[in-house]
């Protein structure tokens, strides 16, 4: 969403996460499983495919 976590860090709608702090993502529930692990004030490393690019942005997770 505007102004969120992921768009401070740079990532645009229509990005595919692929990773997200070092686990691969293939569906909605590997980013749930993985956001359990971190807390907020993490800033971790998020992996996205745009187009035919994979670019890796630094997000620094907020509270829910």
């Amino acid at each position: 969403s505007e102004g969120g976590p992921a768009a401070q860090g740079g990532l645009k709608a229509g990005d595919i996460v692929i990773e997200f702090g070092g686990k691969k993502i293939a569906n909605i529930y590997d980013i749930t499983y993985a956001l359990n692990e971190f807390a907020p004030g993490d800033i971790i490393d998020v992996k996205v495919k745009r187009g035919d690019e994979e670019i890796t942005f630094k997000v620094k997770l907020a509270a829910r």
